[in-house]
């Protein structure tokens, strides 16, 4: 009989059978797979799907059937963008899966992207999109990975939201015991309602002295007459009955159903089709009705009535306060009773720490465990209560607010009757007793634990990665510039180390991307207990990992490299990897900060490779002359060291300067003289700084056409995928004002690299700036044609290897004209290049 294993492996096999059936392209992609990988797909709980060229679907996996509803009969040989994604995303999609498995001689790297998709029921859930080549017998296909985000990202909202309501309950809260005027405070409620309920109409209504009608008090979606608008107190309308009969909050989702009450609506306002109301509690019966109307039939959840909840009872209590100031009388109890509804403890308390608390209201039985007379009756309990770490400093500032007259609002760490520590805010304003003789401060402590604990984990996911829950590279930099400037480092010495995994992506493409990032994260547990917890580890990128190793010279670090690469490569079984390593030394009195030693880092990291990989390399002295020149470029890109020269654009039938190319250069630290590009431009590009460069010539290029000056800018193949750079150019010629035409774009062909689809997007955003587009050292690379035929180029030069050969060489003088006919047709301009002697411009 056929193990499970066998059975799941010929069900695989025979599914990627039916995918290379589906259609054109899908054929091999079962054999090439093999065994393992097939078997490894079906059982992924990841969405996983094979796509060829076209951005058919070849292969869809169990996982897949199940995360968005579409049965393989129905998934194979569909384009996959419009299958799974929405309409406003299906051409983008479609574009990155046709770039990322057509590009040619691209490597094989994954690509990840955060986007909405759409279930067979039409349900729109988000997913975390993963890309990665497949080279196979037949050709190049796409695996492409989706990953459900739905529970994180609406845990995260849930969390989100939630925190945001309790503050602004407990803001309006606040701003009623400051005495803000009802009729604003009544504003203030209904616009909360209508932002937190996402309601087309919002509605308080009072209930007359006379008992037998209710008037609008304040409302959102009405008419400015509408406030006064009175109805007969009566159980036929939903302000009457939300008054008279509710005992809590009052759902309708469906009016056309509801036989109760009616709605009342403004006139010519669009039918109520949902709605919650609940009576605003008072004396008599309720001071009146809150009402929330949406025109569409909808869903109310427990959420949104715990909102309704709590702010009817904060009106209510709010009321009741306004009331009890008119009457003297009834004071004591108006305000109790305002007080015992509030979401958090009030409290008056003598100032410091052996002060005694006067009042606390009930809630701090709810919030802290102890009855208010068990409070009031121990002065030291909330000395005792207060964290040990917090105590000193909350007194400080109870102090510092009484010394500068403000108010007090700090958070804090305070322990509960049965032990839990919890996180509190204190709002509270400090001065003398009726006496005026003792200092007391008045206020609120509010629960706002749940809030922190959201904080603190958006907070971890910022300096962590994800995946092996190691600090991240922005994290990595900031910690170990704190041990360096604090001169912790034993001896003031160390190493940082970069460990880089070889051929990592070899395993994502034959084992599945799931099977590299379970290496990924396997390899730092492995890492953290061999480190232990006192040096800093984290993952800089995807294949690499950085730690500083305290205390050691160039032989120990050299040495504990080499054993942690060893164990890399003994303990990756079936995948078979092995690392390399970089190591920059801190030595004492360097004064050097984590980018450098990342950078010295990443250079030697890079002589390993070269020298065969599987091997640890120090960074030398013999390269400090590489590292201080790759600072030298860092420093000018980012701290304005580059300076622009322009080269003019001479008309030929007029002899006049019609127009500027920009030439951007660095500025020697030492002898002041400007550096060419082709001297640091390659090492902004190989440091990541190319963008840097780009958005600063840009910027200069923006500035220089608001005075009519006609310009031209390069821009670097790194830069072709940023939109952010369109998006300050369009920004910029709104503010400014500018003709747009002034400004153009140059991209040189042999850097034109990225895929056809990549460089139609921003030539497409270009041309929708009105700017002009310029393919620039036209002949030196394979693309000019392709590229002329799909994009909108409005502008050709010519490259000067031709240019300077048409005096004597008659293949450069037909290349040429043959360049400026062709450019001609098709309504360009030409520029050539490198024009420097009289005699190139006759036969021009």
């Amino acid at each position: 009989m056929a193990s499970d294993d066998q059975r799941s492996t010929r069900r695989a096999r025979g599914l990627l059978k039916i995918a290379d059936e589906a259609g054109p392209g899908a054929g091999g992609v079962a054999a090439e797979l093999g065994d393992a990988a097939v078997t490894l797909l079906e059982g992924s709980p990841d969405g996983t799907a094979i796509v060829d060229d076209g951005g058919r679907i070849v292969y869809w996996n169990a996982a897949a059937e199940r995360q968005f509803w579409f049965e393989r009969s129905r998934a194979l040989g569909a384009d996959l963008a419009s299958l799974v994604f929405p309409d406003h995303l299906q051409t983008a999609v479609r574009g990155v899966l046709l770039r990322e498995v057509g590009a040619p001689g691209e490597g094989l790297d994954e690509r990840r992207l955060e986007l909405a998709a759409r279930r067979a029921d039409g349900r729109e859930v988000p997913v975390d999109m993963a890309t990665r080549p497949i080279e196979v017998a037949a050709g190049r296909r796409l695996a492409v990975y989706l990953r459900d985000a739905s529970e994180r990202s609406e845990r995260e909202r849930e969390l989100h939201a939630d925190a945001r309501r309790r503050s602004a309950v407990l803001d309006l809260g606040q701003l009623a015991l400051e005495g803000m005027d009802m009729d604003r405070l009544l504003r203030q409620a209904v616009s909360l309602t209508v932002d937190e309920l996402e309601v087309d109409r919002c509605e308080v209504w009072r209930r007359d002295d006379g008992g037998t009608t209710m008037t609008l008090r304040a409302s959102h979606g009405w008419p400015a007459g509408g406030a006064g608008t009175k109805v007969l107190l009566a159980t036929s309308s939903q302000p009457g009955y939300t008054l008279l009969r509710g005992q809590g909050a009052i759902v309708v989702e469906d009016f056309r159903r509801e036989g109760r009450f009616g709605a009342v609506t403004p006139e010519g306002a669009a039918p109520t089709q949902s709605s919650i109301s609940i009576r605003i509690p008072g004396t008599s019966g309720g001071f009146g009705s809150l009402i929330a109307a949406a025109e569409a039939p909808r869903r109310f959840e427990l959420s949104d009535i715990s909102l309704f909840v709590s702010l009817a009872q904060t009106l209510g209590a709010a009321i009741e306060r306004s009331r009890a100031i008119a009457s003297l009388a009834d004071a004591e109890r108006q305000i109790r009773t305002l007080v015992e509804r509030l979401p958090s403890v009030i409290y008056r308390a003598a100032l410091g720490t052996g002060g005694h608390w006067s009042f606390v209201s009930p809630q701090v039985e709810e919030v802290l465990g102890y009855t208010p007379e068990e409070w009031v009756g121990d002065h030291r309990v909330w000395e005792r209560a207060v964290h040990p770490d917090d105590i000193d400093w909350v007194i400080e500032e109870e102090n510092t607010c009484r010394r500068e007259r403000r108010p007090l609002d700090i958070a804090y760490r305070i322990r509960r009757r049965d032990g839990e520590m919890i996180w509190v805010r204190d709002r509270a304003s400090a001065g003398t007793d009726d006496g005026g003789g003792t200092l007391v401060v008045e206020g609120l402590i509010t629960d706002i634990t749940e809030q922190r604990a959201a904080e603190d984990r958006l907070r971890y996911l910022a300096e962590h990665d994800e995946l092996t829950g190691l600090i991240n590279r922005r994290t990595f930099e900031t910690a170990v510039d704190a041990e360096l400037s604090s001169r912790r480092l034993p001896g003031e010495r160390g190493a940082l180390v970069i460990i880089d995994l070889d051929h990592l992506k070899r395993v994502n493409d034959t084992l599945g991307r799931s099977t590299g990032d379970r290496v990924v994260a396997d390899i730092a547990k492995m890492l953290r207990e061999d480190l232990g917890g006192d040096q800093l580890l984290s993952r800089l990128d995807s294949d690499e990992y950085g730690l500083l190793i305290p205390g050691v010279g160039e032989a120990q670090a050299l040495e504990r490299a080499g054993s942690l690469l060893a164990m890399i490569r003994a303990r990756t079984g079936a995948a078979n990897l092995t690392a390399s390593a970089g190591v920059a030394l801190v030595e004492r009195g360097m004064g050097v900060s984590a980018t450098d030693l990342i950078t010295a880092a990443d250079i030697a990291l890079h002589q390993a490779k070269e020298a065969g990989r599987d091997r640890a390399v120090a960074f030398t002295g013999e390269d400090r002359s590489r590292l201080e020149w790759v600072g030298h470029v860092r420093h000018a890109v980012t701290e304005g060291g580059l300076i622009l020269y322009s080269q003019p654009i001479i008309d030929m039938e007029t002899g006049i300067a019609c127009a500027e190319e920009l030439l951007v250069r660095m500025v020697d630290p030492v002898s002041g003289r400007p550096i060419s590009a082709g001297e640091f431009v390659p090492t902004a590009e190989r440091f990541g700084l190319a963008r840097n460069l780009d958005h600063w010539v840009v910027a200069r290029a923006l500035e220089l056409i608001t005075s009519g000056r006609h310009v031209s800018a390069n821009i670097s193949a790194a830069t072709i995928g940023d939109r952010s750079l369109t998006d300050e150019v369009a920004a910029s010629l709104t503010r400014s004002g500018a003709d747009p035409s002034l400004l153009t774009f140059e991209i040189t062909e042999t850097a034109a690299t990225p895929a056809i689809e990549s460089l139609r997007d921003f030539t497409g955003r270009v041309e929708s700036l009105g700017c002009g587009l310029s393919l620039d050292d036209v002949g030196t690379g394979f693309g000019s044609l392709t590229y002329l035929r799909h994009l909108p180029f409005t502008e050709l030069k010519i490259d000067m290897q031709f240019v300077h050969g048409v005096v004597e060489s008659n293949a450069d003088r037909k290349i040429v004209e043959s360049l400026v006919d062709m450019a001609e047709g098709l309504g360009m301009r030409t520029v050539a290049e490198g024009v420097d002697n009289p005699a190139v411009i006759e036969p021009l």
